[in-house]
């Protein structure tokens, strides 16, 4: 036997409990900030749904009936528990989004022409204050939420009205 063989018995063993931990570590972290980056992709996707919803739909807000275009402000509201719109975004984004994340506004738009009988809106979807919750170091008892960034999108409702001529 060589003098230098026994003094690195071992020496595989110890090297590989040194990088199994840093590899483990890595690859869940990967996972980990994989599905943070899947609920943010739902939440803006949800977003665009709900707007998508709320141009072709039924306005879901009490004061629009009574804007004026051009020349009104915006009129915002919560959505209710058993809004379409609300139903619309939960098919995308399951359960985590709820009437108490979304908000809905209505807009003038200077779109379409001018003798319409309806006016043409702006419609913005905002979807704040969803959490993702992490899986991991909750095993070892950290609190570990992330509140995702607001998230707003905005759509022109559509113009449908054709002018007749007398």
């Amino acid at each position: 036997m060589r003098p230098g063989r026994n003094s690195e018995r071992g020496a595989a063993m110890i090297e590989m409990a040194i990088v199994i931990p840093i590899f483990l570590v890595l690859v869940f972290a990967i996972i980990e900030f994989s599905m943070a980056i899947f609920t943010w992709s739902r939440v803006i996707e949800s977003s665009r749904a709900g707007a998508r919803y709320a141009i072709v739909s039924d306005v879901e807000c009490s004061g629009v009936s009574g804007m004026v275009c051009p020349g009104s402000g915006s009129v915002s509201c919560a959505l209710e528990a058993d809004s379409k719109i609300l139903e619309e975004m939960q098919k995308v984004s399951a359960t985590i989004i709820t009437e108490e994340n979304v908000n809905i506004s209505y807009a003038c738009s200077d779109a379409g022409f001018d003798e319409r009988p309806t006016p043409v809106l702006h419609v913005t979807v905002t979807v704040s204050d969803i959490e993702h919750q992490f899986i991991v170091p909750g095993l070892f008892g950290f609190d570990t939420t992330m509140t995702m960034p607001t998230h707003a999108t905005t759509r022109t409702s559509e113009d449908l009205y054709t002018a007749t001529e007398d």
